[in-house]
């Protein structure tokens, strides 16, 4: 409850500020400052005295001057407010937004213009330019059409709850998704009406998109409140990992790009179905050596855990005018990935008793992993990295068991895939031996970048 005070109180105070800052705006010394700053004002005083004008009309042409003088400002406070909303309220903030849209039934690619004073009495002139711009106010589930930013005249009300929101026309790909002439289409499914949403810049469209999407019955992703908790421990971790250590300032930038990155897409399915394809290609080579008394082992599923590895120290050895670049830093990884591998264990005791034959399953996590490491990218026309360790890095292994057999010596089963592990990783990605990553596909596997 003290929180809630808190924030209130806050809003209160900022509220004051912004207040303040209006009346300071206004106020004649603002006019007067910016009459000493501005010759077309003084130009046009001097005109009314020799009496080139009458009052009246200087009066609204100072105004309009002012007015113009000053038109960013509006859109500075009106920023404000929203950015305001979202660092004070959070995620409640996610279903509340507001501002100037073109609506109409008729799909109109055109996006409107900054609506500001001179729109306003540009509406008044000429109510048929505008007719289709307005101030849209979105409260939880409910979107409200207003004629201005007063909200005294209601023109429209619309349940999001019972419409259906996505971007028109269908068939866009993600690179084109939220340009200016694309819309966002809201079909009302309880009297079949369709509408057309369009706004000036194609940020806020975003956010406009994923705001309606929410509100509405389509949003067949997370709650705001689910996906904060989804990931706000991953973006703990990145917040304090990348301030933690002076280590970091160097190439804090970077960790925090890959970091925010990997927050947004570590529990997507094509993420684990990477990792997956990349740990069943390295178990291969594992199952060429494994222990006799394990069957073939396979992996069931995959977790990539909470955090990327992090780099820290870099330093670029070579550039050479050929194009090949060698590249060495620190890895520190704590992100805890997780596999489950599913294999048999086979022993027999003595010739005379019959084996013994048990379906075990293990969960394996790798907790932390630390050692110093070379990339190097070749001469075109290669298309990969290369990294490998200077040494056997330093790595945290748990091994648990989800299926066993309590009649089975676990320290042995577990020495002996941990042993297997460190094996793979010596003669893969320990120098000179090295694994690589590929940062560009070819089609049909060229090996490299063919012009």
């Amino acid at each position: 409850m003290s929180s809630i005070n808190e924030n209130f109180y806050l809003s209160i105070q900022d509220g004051d500020q912004v207040l303040e800052a209006a009346v300071q705006y206004l106020s004649a010394a603002c006019i007067s400052q910016w009459l000493q700053k501005s010759p077309s004002a003084k130009a046009t005083l001097f005109m009314n005295d020799v009496g080139g004008f009458t009052f009246m009309p200087t009066l609204f042409f100072l105004a309009y001057l002012i007015h113009q003088h000053h038109a960013h400002m509006n859109q500075k406070l009106f920023h404000y407010l929203q950015s305001y909303c979202t660092a004070v309220h959070g995620a409640s903030s996610l279903s509340y937004r507001f501002g100037w849209l073109r609506v109409s039934q008729q799909p109109q690619c055109v996006p409107p213009r900054a609506v500001d004073l001179s729109g306003l009495v540009k509406n008044m002139l000429m109510p048929k330019l505008y007719r289709d711009i307005f101030f849209v106010v979105l409260k939880k589930t409910t979107l409200f059409l207003y004629d201005s930013e007063r909200q005294l005249d209601c023109k429209g009300v619309l349940q999001m709850q019972a419409c259906k929101v996505m971007m028109h026309p269908p068939g866009l790909k993600d690179h084109e998704l939220f340009n200016r002439p694309q819309l966002i289409k809201i079909f009302d499914t309880l009297n079949g009406s369709t509408y057309y949403l369009n706004c000036h810049r194609p940020t806020d469209k975003e956010d406009w998109y994923h705001a309606l999407l929410r509100a509405s019955a389509s949003a067949s992703v997370a709650t705001p409140g689910e996906t904060s908790d989804l990931h706000a421990a991953a973006i703990h971790r990145l917040i304090t990992t990348i301030h933690s250590d002076p280590c970091h300032i160097e190439f804090q930038w970077f960790n925090a790009l890959i970091g925010r990155l990997f927050c947004g897409i570590h529990q997507t399915e094509r993420v684990r179905a990477l990792l997956y394809n990349k740990l069943v290609s390295k178990l291969d080579r594992i199952n060429r050596g494994r222990p006799h008394f394990l069957g073939p082992i396979t992996v069931r599923s995959v977790d990539p855990g909470f955090a990327q590895p992090y780099l820290t120290r870099p330093r670029l050895l070579h550039l050479t005018p050929r194009g090949e670049l060698v590249a060495e830093a620190c890895v520190d990884y704590g992100g805890h990935l997780k596999f489950e591998i599913e294999t048999m264990f086979q022993w027999q005791y003595a010739e005379q008793f019959k084996p013994l034959r048990v379906r075990i399953v293990l969960a394996i996590t790798l907790r932390s992993l630390n050692g110093s490491l070379r990339l190097t990218i070749k001469a075109p026309p290669t298309n990969r990295i290369w990294y490998g360790f200077y040494h056997l890095p330093e790595m945290d292994w748990l091994v648990e068991p989800v299926i066993w057999e309590r009649r089975l010596g676990y320290s042995m089963v577990v020495n002996a895939i941990k042993t297997k592990i460190q094996e793979a990783v010596m003669r893969n990605a320990v120098l000179p031996n090295q694994d690589d990553i590929t940062f560009f596909p070819t089609v049909g596997a060229q090996g490299g970048i063919f012009i």
